[in-house]
């Protein structure tokens, strides 16, 4: 495999802290690093800096990015992400980030970011990625109405570009981020009201 992916090493060993440099380890060690322009939202795929993978090459990276997730660390952040971290205003994402929660959410973001590197630098299908991943929208359908702000406030412009390119170029992206994240916020509240009648 022979596709750029070392900006999303770099970038995200950088926001990957603690045990969750495990996964970031585990990554690199995944394809051999080639540096690739970064892609603009949306647009699946871009040039590449070397030939393209063949669909058995694509697949054994599709399962081995989803063996991934087995690992305990990130599975235990992941659920948290899923169902507890429901912010409504870009106040209460940065109050996560200043808790301790802080870890697990960088963790969360910083693995589906290089996952999705896979795709913008022509390693793995789009569509089989997402047809594999689904959960990559419903994570990312709790940070996009952040997003601009996120990237303002900390002066990276490029934050999450990956994740945003491979989420958007679903058909109805928009529409179906809205559905996702109302009906988790959904599942949020139905779960936290059968806690309390516990």
């Amino acid at each position: 495999m022979r596709c750029g992916f070392r900006y999303a090493i770099r970038s995200m060993a950088a926001r990957v802290s603690g045990k969750g440099s495990v996964v970031v380890a585990k990554f690199a060690r995944i394809l051999r690093a080639f540096s690739c322009p970064l892609p603009l939202p949306g647009k699946i795929p871009f040039e590449v800096t070397s030939s393209m993978p063949t669909p058995f090459e694509s697949a054994q990276l599709n399962l081995q990015i989803f063996d991934l997730r087995r690992e305990p660390v990130l599975r235990e952040a992941r659920a948290w992400f899923l169902n507890e971290f429901n912010p409504e205003s870009f106040d209460q994402l940065m109050v996560t980030m200043r808790s301790d929660r802080n870890p697990s959410l960088r963790m969360v973001l910083g693995y589906w970011e290089m996952a999705a590197s896979m795709v913008t630098t022509g390693a793995i299908d789009a569509a089989a990625f997402r047809a594999a991943h689904s959960e990559i929208i419903g994570t990312f359908a709790k940070l996009h109405p952040f997003l601009k702000e996120l990237r303002e406030s900390f002066g990276e412009p490029e934050l999450f570009r990956h994740l945003e390119t491979v989420v958007m170029a679903t058909p109805d992206a928009e529409a179906l981020l809205a559905r996702r994240r109302d009906s988790l916020r959904a599942a949020a509240r139905a779960r936290q009201s059968k806690e309390k009648t516990a």
